[in-house]
């Protein structure tokens, strides 16, 4: 521990220093020891609280700690808010002990959660590192002193930006384009933008594999067997997702730094398919293409206070140390125009992926969610489930009673659809869709088989 930061009711707390927190042998951060340690760990720090004032203040320097680079001030605020939330819920027994047992209790359970993430990253590099692929770097001297604070970034899931190369708050880091080399040759950012781009590629290369390109049922292709509008998507990819990305999956970059450009996508795009790798990508991933598809809610408008004389001459009321700190009217101003430029961006890329095309049809509001989980639905699970529901179809007896057994438990409705693309005569002209479908409801039709209902409704 090093340092003290002081509460504004005087209750004074060591800020954590992550120099000196526990480290495995892999000079990792010991995230399970730092969290649980009966004496030192910060767990232990709000359990040793004796008040709200001591809990709240805890569980600030520890965020404040744990959050610390420029590049972590969203999630920083996020977990402040939670903590806010956490401490200011009212349970029963409020100004007694019992409250302050019900806050204490909601506090670790937040921390743990952190805790949870934090395990998860060191883990995945630890593997990393005994696999050969990430390098340990050993404490030997002060000169070493900058690589090992940055490999216990890499453990967190995050990298420390200098000043200089830090982006603005409202827009991302932009990659070297390839073009401006050998195409053949990547700078690191520019193979990460890449290898994403591949990957999200190579599912929707997949999703249209055999299908003859041109009209479906008579009517212009549904986007997912789309070849232009995988172009779309993939143009979105490197110019919006992959940039936005970037500080939360650093360590990719850092490892392709050490590669020679011409196998640094490769490298990458590998890296990204191994199970723990696409575990920690669809984390970001889901929080990149919620900020940059859908719209955030600004927060509530602080109370504005009286400029009147008697409320000058009137001493104001303190605010409980445990209901944590409010947004300032300049504050909740600014995030207010945050939020606002960041809402524009998303109705702009969210404009952009379902605009019509006079080749395909083109997703609408509610295929948010399927197209975000493209990500996680790797090419070879999609290619699987594509040929088994063609199968079920092909080889004839109860089909219907087959493909009902088989779709229990799967979110079949993407496979199903790129099926009937591919074998319309079989699917659409014969009626094995509706054969297919004749066991559902109406209703778990279309919440089940979205997808396939909308773009085929006359054959279900």
């Amino acid at each position: 521990m090093s340092g003290n930061d002081t509460e504004a009711d005087g209750t004074e707390v060591a800020v954590p220093d992550k120099r000196d927190w526990p480290r495995t042998e892999y000079n990792t951060i010991d995230w399970e020891a730092a969290f649980e340690d009966g004496d030192h760990g910060l767990i232990a720090m709000v359990e040793q609280s004796s008040t709200a004032a001591g809990i709240l203040a805890c569980s600030q320097v520890s965020i404040r700690s744990l959050f610390s680079r420029a590049d972590d001030a969203d999630t920083r605020i996020g977990f402040e808010r939670q903590l806010n939330d956490a401490m200011s819920e009212s349970p029963e027994g409020d100004d007694t002990e019992s409250g302050d047992d019900e806050r204490r209790r909601r506090v670790i359970e937040l921390l743990r959660e952190i805790k949870d993430h934090r395990v998860e990253r060191a883990n995945f590099h630890i593997a990393r590192i005994k696999a050969g692929i990430d390098k340990q770097v050993e404490r030997r001297d002060n000169d070493a002193k900058k690589l090992l604070e940055q490999a216990a970034a890499d453990a967190e899931g995050t990298a420390e930006i200098d000043v200089d190369d830090a982006p603005a708050a409202e827009s991302s880091p932009q990659p070297d384009h390839p073009d401006d080399a050998d195409a053949s040759e990547y700078s690191a950012e520019a193979a990460f933008v890449e290898a994403l781009s591949r990957l999200l590629g190579g599912r929707l290369s997949v999703l249209r594999e055999g299908i003859s390109p041109g009209p479906i049922a008579s009517a212009l292709p549904p986007y997912p067997v789309s070849p232009e509008f995988a172009e779309r998507f993939g143009e979105l990819v490197r110019d919006q997702f992959a940039p936005a990305m970037m500080s939360a999956c650093r360590p990719f970059i850092l490892q392709a730094e050490h590669r020679d450009p011409k196998e640094r996508v490769s490298y990458i795009l590998e890296n990204m398919e191994e199970r723990r790798s696409r575990e920690i990508l669809w984390d970001s991933w889901r929080v990149v293409w919620n900020e940059l598809t859908d719209q955030q809610e600004p927060p509530k408008k602080p109370k504005e206070e009286k400029k009147s004389l008697l409320g000058r001459l009137t001493k104001k009321k303190a605010q409980p140390a445990w209901m944590g700190e409010t947004l300032t009217l300049e504050e909740w101003e600014d995030e207010v125009k945050r939020i606002e430029r960041a809402n524009e961006r998303a109705r702009t890329v969210w404009a952009r992926l379902t605009e019509p095309h006079k080749r395909f049809l083109p997703p609408d509001d509610t295929d948010r969610k399927t197209l975000m989980n493209l990500f996680a639905r790797t090419s070879g699970a999609l290619s699987k489930q594509i040929n088994a529901v063609r199968q079920i179809a092909e080889q004839g007896g109860n089909p219907g009673k087959v493909f009902s057994d088989y779709q229990q438990g799967k979110d079949i409705d993407l496979p199903l659809l790129c099926a009937c693309c591919q074998r319309q005569d079989l699917f659409l002209k014969k009626g094995v869709l509706k054969d297919f479908m004749r066991s559902f409801p109406d209703a778990m039709k279309h919440e089940r088989f979205r997808l396939t209902s909308r773009f085929f409704a006359k054959h279900v």
